[in-house]
């Protein structure tokens, strides 16, 4: 899991995220995971710019904190 989220806060955000249509679930229980929906593949050239405006301006090894699957590009 991320480090410094909540487990609450992330499933609240999840559940968000889904409702507003940009993740859907996928599995159940403890198998569940979450893909890009339809819409949220169309944003997906933002999201990915906003990642790396942010990530320019983040301080010397901030990476090390971050699972891997967030930085692929």
């Amino acid at each position: 899991m991320f480090d410094g989220i909540p487990p609450t806060l992330l499933s609240e955000r999840r559940k968000r995220l889904v409702s507003d249509g940009l993740l859907e679930r996928q599995g159940a229980g403890r198998r569940e995971t979450h893909a890009s929906a339809p819409h949220g593949r169309r944003i997906e050239p933002e999201l990915q710019a906003l990642r790396d405006f942010g990530a320019g301006r983040m301080p010397d090894g901030w990476e090390s904190g971050v699972p891997p699957e967030v930085l692929r590009g």
